[in-house]
């Protein structure tokens, strides 16, 4: 079937993207007051945690102990983020060393259901909202204070830090330059290192986060906004890709940087234009990571929807050129979400795909890239259809006899919502528009595709003799 008039969709992605907000869901029920019969709490109780300050990707092993055998016990975790208060609980019967481990225990009552050691973390849910509260550092230590308790009485509580980047460590450093702003990380340590460069999304997000933790593992990075920053375009609409080749080129010439080891990492639009710019520029990058990547250009999401009523218009130019783009179709669910109901966009994105003469077109080049090739996507992506499209990529490089490594890391219950491992993950689908996966897939696959984009950067920017 063919897409259906194209202004329509397009005005409905601007409309999703402004809409979209989170309503706070209710907290799993605590244990019954009967749990509790029959237990006295008067011992020496600890929480005990082996890393106390750790960078946020990192897992922690938690352990209560001073209980008896059998002995009930909730283990609660507690995060102030931004003007929010997010919450998470388990409930346990200690082993019979009176000890609770968090990682070998599955939970009888909480927020999350199996033996997980960083299940406190991840579903962790919004439990309190300050109106007038000021918003914290997005990158700013996240304290998080867990406490063992007994039918409301705290029995033991410790608190931890959660980094993106040590200070110490990392420097951080805004740059402005005529035609591009960013966020320049630098590792302490002596250098040369490898590079990064890493790409926002459509929400006009500088990916700081991964750009922060990568940072913390010896890489320089700089963090890019794909538009709204001046003198970026205000709008993901035509945005010039000359603007992302002249940081790279301005990253490539730091002295603390390798120029022969340099990578891109962008996640959703900004796998999009990662991939492009690795497909345009080949001779400057060995390795592209595509999070919920694109195998097409996609048209452009204007802010303002009045915009649209002179067509949609491509989300990216090149040499002042706008780049065919294939547009989304009209679909139920997307008149769903333009009433402010709650919906998925993946049918627009497929019914989109069905036209075969835009796809062709609008293809992305990426048997030009001369880098090593990650892509990771959702199966139950309910944004748009990462996974499909992965693998399009993926036929495409084996179409022509793609050289170099490519892999394709899918996850088939895991939707859009997919970052650094070990933060709340129960957001995803509280808002108009549903991202797919569950708070559990995701946090698995998170878990799991990390260490593994760790170890492929490592590989493929090693120093050659």
């Amino acid at each position: 079937m063919k897409p259906l008039p194209q202004r329509l969709p397009i005005l409905a992605l601007s409309v999703l993207l402004l809409a979209a907000c989170a309503e706070v869901k209710a907290t799993p029920a605590p244990p019954p007051a009967a749990w509790w019969s029959g237990w006295t709490y008067d011992g020496a109780y600890a929480v005990e945690a082996d890393q106390p300050v750790a960078l946020v990707d990192t897992p922690v092993s938690i352990r209560v102990t001073g209980l008896q055998s059998d002995q009930p016990v909730v283990v609660r975790a507690r995060m102030a983020l931004g003007t929010r208060t997010l919450e998470s609980f388990a409930a346990f019967t200690a082993d019979s060393d009176g000890v609770v481990a968090l990682g070998e225990l599955q939970p009888v009552y909480g927020t999350y259901a199996t033996a997980d050691a960083m299940g406190l973390f991840w579903s962790m849910q919004p439990v309190e909202t300050e109106a007038t509260g000021a918003a914290a550092s997005p990158l700013g230590p996240l304290t998080v204070t867990l406490t063992a308790e007994a039918d409301g009485q705290v029995l033991a509580a410790q608190t931890l830090q959660r980094l993106f980047y040590d200070e110490a460590r990392v420097a951080r450093e805004e740059i402005n330059t005529e035609t591009w702003v960013g966020t320049l990380f630098t590792p302490a340590s002596p250098g040369p290192h490898p590079a990064v460069l890493c790409l926002g999304g459509s929400g006009g997000d500088r990916a700081e986060g991964f750009a922060a933790l990568l940072a913390s593992r010896g890489y320089v990075t700089l963090a890019l906004p794909l538009f709204g920053v001046d003198p970026l375009p205000a709008e993901l609409v035509e945005v010039p890709l000359e603007h992302f080749q002249g940081a790279l080129d301005w990253l490539t010439a730091q002295p603390d940087v390798d120029p022969g080891r340099l990578a891109v990492l962008g996640g959703s639009k900004g796998a999009e234009a990662a991939l492009l710019l690795a497909a345009g520029y080949p001779d400057d990058l060995r390795a592209v990571v595509a999070y919920k990547p694109s195998s097409v250009v996609w048209m452009g999401l204007p802010r303002n929807p009045a915009d649209n009523f002179a067509g949609p218009k491509s989300s990216w130019t090149r040499d002042g050129q706008p780049l065919p783009f294939v547009s989304g179709a009209l679909t139920l669910d997307l008149l769903k979400v333009m009433a402010g109901r709650p919906a998925s966009l993946v049918s627009s994105y497929e019914g989109g795909l069905k036209d075969a003469e835009a796809v062709a077109a609008a293809a992305i080049p990426v048997e030009a890239i001369r880098g090593a090739v990650l892509l990771i996507s959702g199966g139950d992506d309910q944004l748009f259809p990462s996974a499909q499209m992965g693998e399009m990529v993926m036929a495409r490089l084996a179409e022509h006899a793609f050289a170099l490594p490519y892999e394709h890391l899918t996850y088939p219950d895991a939707g859009h919502n997919l970052f650094a491992p070990y933060l709340p993950t129960t957001l995803a689908n509280s808002g108009v528009t549903r991202l797919g996966g569950t708070p559990e897939a995701d946090a698995l696959a998170n878990a799991d595709a990390w260490p593994k984009v760790l170890a492929f950067l490592e590989e493929a920017l090693r120093a050659r003799p």
